[in-house]
């Protein structure tokens, strides 16, 4: 097998044994309740959000503070954000985190709505 190939390819063609148990477990959650929040099973667009590429990166620390008296809409004005991001720098010590920057702030302000 390639190795630039392999990552490319699905995990079904990679390890279909491996895809088997995560589907045998998928539904064991599915099929279980479990009164212990941190092993039920999440929401499948959670579960699509933390499968994305955002989970290949480290952002350690916080988005910027400013970032915390935008609104949601200036935070979509991406092309702003980027130039914004990229004349003053950013706080945080891992570099190459300006959409996960973005992402953040936004979902501070999302996690807020309920309250």
């Amino acid at each position: 097998m390639n190795s630039q190939t392999s990552l490319y390819e699905a995990a079904s063609q990679l390890d279909p044994e491996l895809v088997e148990l995560v589907n045998l477990e998928e539904r064991r959650q599915r099929e279980k309740i479990i009164l212990i929040p941190s092993e039920s099973i999440s929401p499948v667009a959670v579960q699509e959000m933390m499968g994305s590429s955002f989970g290949n990166i480290y952002a350690e620390g916080y988005p910027r503070e400013s970032s915390r008296k935008q609104s949601v809409d200036e935070l979509l004005d991406f092309e702003f954000e980027l130039a914004y991001f990229r004349r003053h720098s950013d706080p945080r010590y891992y570099k190459g985190v300006e959409y996960a920057d973005i992402l953040e702030a936004i979902n501070e302000k999302k996690s807020g709505i309920p309250f």
